[in-house]
C-alpha cells in the first residue's frame, strides 16, 4: 500500500548503444539504489540500440547478476535498428 502521491510500481529504461565494456558498472551502480529495497514493483528495461559489440548479451548478464535475489523484473531488448526517438518508442510501446 503507498501513502498518497506515491507510486506502487516503477518503470526504468535505459538505451544504450555499444555499451557493452560499460553496461554491467552501470548496473551494479542501480542496483546500489534504495529504491530497490523499497518494496516496489520495479520493472527494469535495457534497449540495445543497434549495438554491435554485444551490449545486450553483457546487459543480460550484468542484470542476472545484480537483480539474482531481488524481485526486480528485467528485461533486455536488442533492435538493429538505430536512432534514439525509434528506440524510445520501441520501448514505450511495445
Amino acid at each position: 500500500m503507498s501513502r498518497e502521491g506515491e507510486v506502487d510500481r516503477i518503470g526504468i529504461c535505459i538505451i544504450a548503444r555499444n555499451e557493452a565494456a560499460r553496461i554491467g558498472g552501470l548496473v551494479q551502480q542501480l542496483a546500489a539504489q534504495t529504491l530497490f529495497t523499497s518494496g516496489r514493483s520495479i520493472d527494469l528495461l535495457v534497449v540495445s540500440n543497434a549495438s554491435d559489440d554485444g551490449t545486450a548479451a553483457a546487459a543480460d548478464a550484468a542484470l542476472a547478476a545484480a537483480f539474482a535475489d531481488r524481485p526486480v523484473r528485467t528485461h533486455v531488448h536488442d533492435t538493429p535498428l538505430g536512432g534514439k526517438a525509434r528506440t524510445w518508442n520501441l520501448a514505450v510501446h511495445e
